[in-house]
């Protein structure tokens, strides 16, 4: 199908402002161009999007599908089956596309279910974002998040982990190089896998083509993270100069996270959320913020990521992290790069999405208000198209499936 999207105004992502008075040109599944109105072929079916913006969809490059963002979600996925965790991980990964995400990095959970659903929405047996997940993450015995991980210990086990997960089809690998917040026992500026460890780990995944993530929070641990070759430091929350230099002589990309951080130490246990989250929350937040300046003022790339699913953050929340990314610092069309543009790069997607390009998928959204000078506007979601497929319009789910037939008897 040939499709032409009229809207008053569309940000491309490859400029610092808006086209006016431009027609998005898809065919199938891909962008072919963009084109003044007055130059829509006449073999294009137009679908006029009125004074909607229209932008690249956006990318968030951190989540947990298979957390549900209740007050302890590490507890209801512990005592419940996998089979109930996929639906619910569907349901959660529909969340995200219906608030504007058309990406989503799935950087830890159990990896039979965070690959059935990318598969599942990858064959469009259900309406969701591109996943690209990363299965368990490598992770020492008793490490972070140690009922997600595979547990490891020496290079030689951690070359053998990534090799289990990359026999098992994920799209990257995921690192824990520090304790973290939302695993009781640890603190987040601990070191946890090793340097060798990490090496072995990032050699394999590059040999295979993958990035490789790490969660580090603590200086000591993001400094050995960077020492082993990672491509993105998640969290970052006691970087510092020195690391800043080392991540712009190694190209790495930060992922700062701020949303759990706040919101765990803004509701504390009076919130419901656990007291040793709540406590450590507290002690690391400030240092979210000032990440986030340090990565600025020094020129890492900043790519955007919630931590969705982690305690009282639900799904599709996007928005919401680049409030405090602009709080923390960044203008808002540079938090809104941070969600496109570079995210795709952290993904390894730039040839594919984040900006609006011919060749490139047809991923994009279509909101009322200027992102660019307020980016909360992005909170007034009217339309999402994924892949060439109109899944929300005017506000609404558009739930029909191309699949579902006529029964004959």
């Amino acid at each position: 199908m040939k499709q032409a999207f009229l809207a008053s105004r569309i940000f491309d992502g490859t400029t610092r402002d808006y086209r006016t008075n431009t027609a998005l040109l898809i065919e199938g599944l891909q962008i072919v161009a963009l084109v003044p109105q007055s130059q829509v072929p006449s073999e294009y079916q137009a679908v006029d999007l009125g004074s909607l913006s229209i932008l690249p969809g956006l990318i968030d490059c951190h989540v947990h599908l298979v957390w549900n963002g209740s007050h302890d979600p590490n507890a209801l996925l512990q005592r419940e089956s996998n089979e109930k965790t996929a639906v619910r991980a569907l349901l959660h990964a529909f969340e995200e596309l219906m608030h504007g995400v058309t990406t989503v990095r799935d950087v830890g959970g159990l990896y039979h279910v965070t690959l059935a659903v990318r598969d599942a929405t990858r064959e469009q047996l259900f309406i969701g974002p591109r996943i690209l997940a990363a299965g368990m993450p490598i992770q020492m015995t008793g490490g972070h998040a140690r009922h997600l991980g595979l547990e490891v210990d020496g290079p030689h086990e951690a070359r053998k982990g990534v090799r289990t997960m990359l026999r098992a089809g994920v799209d990257l690998i995921k690192l824990m190089a520090t304790g973290g917040v939302y695993t009781e026992g640890e603190e987040p500026g601990s070191p946890q896998l090793t340097v060798e460890e990490m090496r072995a780990a990032v050699e394999e995944a590059h040999k295979a083509g993958r990035k490789v993530a790490a969660h580090a929070e603590g200086l000591q641990g993001i400094l050995n993270a960077l020492e082993a070759g990672v491509d993105t430091i998640e969290h970052g929350n006691f970087l510092d100069e020195g690391a800043v230099q080392r991540m712009v002589a190694g190209g790495q990309i930060l992922v700062p996270t701020i949303s759990p951080f706040y919101r765990m130490a803004q509701l504390g246990t009076e919130g419901g959320i656990p007291e040793y989250a709540a406590r450590k929350a507290k002690q690391v937040v400030a240092g979210s913020f000032h990440a986030v300046e340090l990565a600025k003022a020094g020129g890492v790339p900043i790519a955007a990521g919630t931590d969705d699913g982690s305690p009282k953050l639900p799904h599709g929340v996007l928005v919401y992290e680049l409030e405090l990314l602009v709080r923390a610092g960044l203008s808002p069309g540079e938090a809104l790069n941070s969600a496109t543009r570079v995210a795709a790069q952290a993904c390894g997607l730039a040839n594919q999405v984040g900006t609006l390009e011919a060749g490139k998928s047809a991923d994009f959204i279509g909101i009322w208000g200027d992102p660019l000078n307020d980016i909360s506007t992005l909170r007034n979601m009217d339309t999402v198209v994924i892949r060439g497929r109109l899944v929300k319009h005017h506000g609404t789910p558009l739930l029909q499936h191309g699949s579902i037939s006529e029964v004959r008897l």
